[in-house]
């Protein structure tokens, strides 16, 4: 019977497979791992999705270990159906995602913004002690930042200890998407990061003005001047610009001319490279 099953899936022909099953299940046949094995990947070559997943569910509750080759085979095909919220429902609490798994369904949920399924993936690697990729961090802690979660500042530190690498890029995307849902809290932790690690730039600074503004803080953002040039760094004339405009909310008029000082020698310097520029091309 195991064998018609197998040489059915293979074939594509779904409704005569799960006849096969229904039969052994009648007559209580027990589908060994290999079977279930065999079936989930027939399905998968001939793009039945949906079989496929009821059938590794079912082997994964009857307690055999699914091969995570099978696990990401069917992660993608899901993605690729765009049903992963579905799948991830399906198989939360079920089926162990593998470190692979969990960081393409992380990836596809920061893509399509779905912060709750992100939320039952984590929850899921964590009751399964799945490790957690460079890019399951990356793609968890751009939204934990951007939704405000308190989980953020526990994750970020978490990857300090995992000794994987964290960008600069990484760093800057965080304390932007902090700025919406004015979580300074968290901004400032990977501020305090980047700063014991060397890597505090413009575009750092830059990011951080943007959280204090949108919580109102001017004076706050018109003080990250002087730290910025104490660190040997130079605004370009967009920042100037919102420096500028900082200056004139909380009323630092002494702070006006020289902002405005700052945009017109950006200008002045932009010009004259422009210039260089030209003569080198004559």
């Amino acid at each position: 019977k195991e064998a018609f099953l197998c040489g059915y899936a293979w074939a594509g022909q779904e409704s005569s497979a799960l006849a096969v099953i229904e039969n052994m299940e009648a007559a209580n046949w027990k589908i060994s791992a290999r079977g279930y094995s065999c079936v989930v990947r027939g399905f998968l070559k001939h793009g039945l999705t949906e079989a496929a997943t009821k059938q590794i569910l079912i082997m994964a509750d009857c307690g055999y270990n699914v091969h995570p080759a099978a696990v990401v085979a069917i992660t993608r095909q899901s993605i690729a159906m765009d049903r992963t919220k579905a799948f991830v429902e399906k198989a939360h609490g079920i089926l162990t995602f593998t470190s692979e798994a969990v960081a393409l369904l992380l990836e596809d949920c920061l893509h399509k913004d779905n912060f709750q399924c992100a939320v039952l993936v984590h929850d899921s690697a964590t009751a399964s002690h799945t490790t957690l990729s460079g890019s399951a961090y990356d793609s968890l802690l751009k939204m934990y930042a951007a939704a405000g979660d308190p989980r953020a500042p526990l994750l970020f530190e978490a990857m300090q200890h995992t000794g994987l690498r964290i960008s600069d890029g990484l760093c800057v995307s965080l304390i932007s998407r902090c700025a919406l849902p004015k979580f300074r809290r968290f901004s400032e932790n990977v501020v305090a990061f980047a700063r014991a690690k060397g890597k505090m730039t413009t575009n750092v600074y830059s990011s951080l003005m943007k959280v204090y503004a949108y919580e109102g803080l001017f004076e706050a953002a018109c003080r990250l001047y002087d730290q910025l040039q104490s660190e040997g760094l130079e605004p370009d004339s967009m920042m100037y610009g919102c420096l500028l405009k900082f200056a004139l909310h909380c009323g630092r008029t002494d702070l006006v001319a020289k902002f405005s000082a700052g945009i017109n020698n950006c200008s002045f310097a932009k010009a004259a490279r422009t210039r260089e520029i030209g003569r080198a091309h004559v």
